[in-house]
């Protein structure tokens, strides 16, 4: 079921496709909240991260400085975050929706999937520091309601967020 969905733009920044960390984590606020939700709300999100070391840095960041908006859960607990371009490449203007199916059939299946290179540590962000962790490794998904956070990210600084809920009862 979708939530919410919210569409605009980054603004300009320093360097053409990257965009800035605090405006992203501003769109991902405003997104979940047109959804009468706060960060806490999200049990995943789906990042738009295409390999690029300076944008995805900046899009970990955003999102990471989102979900610590949250009231503070248990020592320890990260959100987890994936992404699937590293699995099946940009697909351009397909992305978000190659983003949403993804998110989609996890909803279904109730399992998160690994993100390809999720092992290897981005070396501009440190991941430590923030309340996020990448899907490694096949997981079940759990909480109720199931809820998810797709962002997408274009290189001019569009924007596009999709808050998504699973509709079936915990089983």
């Amino acid at each position: 079921m979708v939530e919410s969905t919210w569409v605009g733009h980054s603004g300009a920044t320093s360097r053409f496709g990257t965009p800035d960390a605090a405006t992203l984590a501003g769109s991902l606020t405003e997104a979940v909240g047109r959804a009468g939700l706060t960060p806490a709300d999200i049990g995943y999100v789906e990042c738009a991260a295409s390999g690029a070391a300076l944008s995805d840095a900046a899009e970990i960041e955003a999102v990471g400085r989102f979900l610590a908006a949250a009231a503070p859960g248990p020592e320890g607990v990260r959100v987890p975050i994936g992404t699937l371009k590293p699995n099946l490449g940009h697909a351009e203007a397909a992305s978000g929706l190659a983003q949403l199916t993804k998110v989609l059939l996890q909803l279904r299946h109730r399992r998160l999937v690994p993100t390809l290179v999720a092992e290897t540590p981005h070396p501009l962000v440190d991941l430590g520091a923030l309340p996020v962790r990448f899907v490694r490794r096949s997981e079940p998904w759990t909480g109720v309601p199931l809820r998810a956070l797709v962002t997408a990210v274009g290189a001019t600084g569009t924007v596009g967020h999709v808050v998504l809920r699973s509709d079936e009862e915990e089983r």
